[in-house]
């Protein structure tokens, strides 16, 4: 009963609300799926693909490129969705351009930060008490994310005529480094001056001193709340975990905020068989296979850097074609179309994900509380009855509890490349079109991730957790922790409280009901500690389980568009070698779901809402897989697609033999 009334409270606030799905993944291209790299400058007479030769032949060419992603919005709706809210008008507030001294600009996709008790908070602002930031703070964060590429590819074809005629092999690895800035600036409104009454964190009352000062502090994992701010000799020792897992990186930094990796990509290999082949056209198959050697997802940072296709092995096939339709009568000139289409299956690959909870976009960045054994001093209800855990002096984000052990696979990945060449004397013109698609993830949580939260972790949402038993004398209450969980609260607001923190009764809790001390029902314990009333807490608790997860939430796929241009010249009259060199660029038009709360013309009017010791968690063993839930093609969930919109510019050169 209690799973039931908790999944259909869950239903009405996201329907009523409007959330849609968001990824706790940004999965890119691997740099090293490119077919249009592998063809261009090569599309000739001179270098692959030959007709009638008898003996070995090939050719070896290094590509120094450099890649940067444009369309940053379209990577901040993919991460962020239904917390977006719409550009404001240039007369709207503006923020300091980074790295730059009184000029402004526009504010672009934003997300805001408000506290419980700020009266204007819309209804998809980031609910600041979550982030141990005062009731009335608010900030406007704003994402300019970029991606730079900075690839050395090395590719060599082998002809293998001497053996098959139309027989070849192929290799090519691209080292890669790349740079990844999230791009987030925060611009504080309100700093807020109102702290948290006793027991909204712990027996004593917080002041702002105690608190957060950013969203920056909270999201980059470098600051918590000091929650034992005004606790004296004998309280508990209430603490709060930093953020460990999908944090953000470089707040406020400007260029220097990137997060770099260098690698390998993946190496790919093809043998194949021209087996259709004539002077002006040919026609052959190939077998392909990738080795991952770039590096593997850790989930540690939100917009994390990756190189290769996250440590996948692939097996696929490939087609090759060409025809060259005119030719003039002195062999000097020729045009002829090319086409390469590659299609390989991703298979089984160990990563690190984090995920959000089922039907609560982002919610990986609510706060949990710890509960454990009921000390024999908390019951509720009529007839009185026990409750089945308390308060453990304890609080987490939940993104440090699920981040987890997991097996990826991916079903199909296309890579499909057309080209137009025209050579004249030696110097030739590539203009072609690139198609990558890859297919839905398909994840499964591994065996060490059987359940994360062990039947200890709630979501706090907007309850009190801890209650009083006046004493005697002043000074003498004693401080009860409660089992007050709030199973139906959003990273946009709690349910209990009125979604306030300034309330402190405990209303619209998990199972709401009067708290005692004492099983007989006489010692009702009270809200405050000082001329307080009757507080309730929950009987019982609702905990989160594994079923709670969105195993889907880092699912997606990818879809891109790409046209490019290379202009290049051959050194023909070497005798058996044919140097040559080339320049050239691309335009890669990534497809992304669209997720912002805005409508086709005009923005939504915001609606305003009615140091401890720590049990280690978040751990990610990358081990023992076979087990556990999966997300595969046949949920219900739409698959989002996250991949990279990028501009290129390359020089290409080489040497074929023949």
């Amino acid at each position: 009963m209690k799973q039931l009334l908790k999944g259909l409270s869950l239903l009405a606030l996201v329907s009523a609300t409007g959330m849609s799905a968001v990824t706790t993944f940004f999965s890119p291209r691997s740099q090293s799926v490119d077919s249009a790299n592998e063809l261009v400058g090569w599309a000739n007479d001179y270098h692959i693909n030959l007709y009638d030769m008898c003996g070995i032949y090939g050719s070896f060419s290094v590509k120094a490129e450099y890649q940067r992603s444009f369309r940053p919005s379209r990577i901040t709706r993919a991460l962020f969705g239904p917390a977006i809210v719409c550009p404001q008008p240039c007369s709207g507030p503006t923020i300091p351009s980074c790295g730059t001294s009184g000029n402004n600009e526009c504010f672009g996709d934003q997300l805001v930060v408000s506290g419980s008790t700020v009266a204007t908070r819309g209804a998809t602002d980031l609910l600041a008490d979550y982030f141990g930031l005062p009731t009335d703070f608010r900030s406007i964060l704003t994402f300019k994310p970029r991606v730079d590429n900075f690839l050395v590819d090395f590719n060599f074809y082998l002809g293998l005529d001497e053996w098959l005629e139309g027989l070849y092999f192929r290799i090519h690895a691209p080292v890669v480094h790349t740079r990844w800035k999230l791009g987030f600036d925060e611009a504080v409104t309100a700093a807020g001056a109102t702290g948290y009454n006793a027991g909204y964190f712990s027996p004593r009352a917080v002041t702002p001193a105690g608190l957060l000062s950013s969203f920056s502090q909270f999201v980059s994992g470098s600051a918590i709340p000091n929650l034992n701010q005004n606790a004296v000799a004998g309280d508990p020792v209430v603490g709060f975990q930093p953020l460990a897992a999908s944090r953000f990186y470089g707040a406020n930094t400007c260029d220097s905020s990137y997060l770099k990796k260098t690698r390998l990509s993946d190496i790919i290999m093809a043998l194949g068989w021209n087996f259709w082949q004539c002077e002006d056209y040919h026609f052959g198959l190939n077998l392909r296979a990738a080795a991952p050697t770039g590096n593997r997802p850790k989930g540690l940072y939100l917009f994390e850097p990756i190189v290769g296709n996250g440590k996948h092995w692939e097996l696929g096939g490939g087609l090759t074609a060409h025809y060259t339709f005119w030719r003039s009568c002195d062999y000097e000139s020729s045009l002829g179309i090319y086409l390469d289409a590659n299609i390989t299956h991703l298979f089984r690959a160990r990563q690190c994900r984090v995920f959000d909870l089922k039907g609560r976009p982002l919610s990986r960045y609510m706060t949990a509380e710890l509960l454990g054994a009921n000390a024999g001093n908390l019951f509720g209800g009529a007839p009185v009855t026990a409750a089945d855990a308390q308060f453990a002096n304890q609080f987490a984000p939940v993104a440090n509890l699920t981040r987890l052990p997991v097996r990826v696979s991916v079903g199909v990945q296309a890579d499909v490349t057309a080209l137009l060449n025209y050579t004249v004397c030696g110097f030739t013109f590539d203009l072609g079109y690139n198609l990558w698609a890859r297919s839905c993830d398909k994840i499964r949580l591994g065996c060490g991730a059987t359940d994360p939260f062990n039947g200890q972790w709630a979501l706090k949402g907007t309850s009190y957790v801890y209650g009083f038993i006046p004493g005697a004398t002043p000074g003498a209450t004693t401080a009860i922790p409660l089992s007050a969980t709030n199973s139906a609260a959003t990273v946009f607001a709690g349910t209990a409280n009125g979604g306030s923190a300034a309330l402190n009764t405990n209303p619209g809790i998990d199972g709401q009901a009067p708290a005692f001390a004492d099983a007989a029902g006489l010692t009702p314990i009270l809200n405050a500690p000082v001329g307080g009333v009757q507080t309730n807490t929950s009987i019982q608790p609702v905990v989160l389980t594994l079923n709670d997860i969105d195993v889907c939430s880092s699912k997606t796929k990818g879809l891109s568009h790409k046209v490019f241009g290379h202009f290049g010249y051959t050194f023909r009259d070497l005798c058996n070698w044919a140097p040559f060199i080339g320049i050239g660029g691309s335009a890669e038009f990534a497809q992304t779901s669209s997720n912002r709360n805005c409508g086709t013309d005009s923005c939504t009017t915001a609606i305003v809402n009615p140091v401890a010791p720590l049990i280690p968690v978040g751990g990610c063993s990358t081990s023992n897989y076979d087990c556990g839930t999966s997300c595969g093609d046949d949920n219900n969930r739409s698959c989002q697609r996250a991949s990279l919109s990028l501009w290129s510019v390359w020089v290409k050169g080489g040497i074929s033999f023949h």
